[in-house]
């Protein structure tokens, strides 16, 4: 589960892996679930977390978002950069 401190470490994360002008993190999801049926009978029964982070960068008023569903420090440096790459060429 993403709880409130694990959010602001990996905002914080973010914020010191950017050199943009602005930085804009977004994060959503949570816990799915699924259970399909079949004549009276549990056919299949699927459930999953997921989280997601979209990072919006700005330089000179350009701004891109990059996204990412794994929130590892590499992963977190990778979409921070690609948003950098976009918002540099806009």
């Amino acid at each position: 589960m993403l709880d409130k401190n694990k959010a602001a470490d990996i905002f914080g994360k973010i914020k010191k892996y950017s050199s943009s002008d602005e930085v804009e993190a977004l994060t959503y999801g949570g816990h799915s679930a699924l259970t399909r049926f079949a004549n009276n009978t549990i056919h299949q029964n699927v459930a999953e977390e997921n989280y997601v982070v979209s990072v919006r960068t700005a330089f000179d008023g350009r701004t891109a978002r990059a996204t990412t569903n794994k929130l590892d420090d590499e992963s977190l440096k990778r979409v921070v950069a690609a948003s950098e790459k976009l918002a540099k060429v806009q």
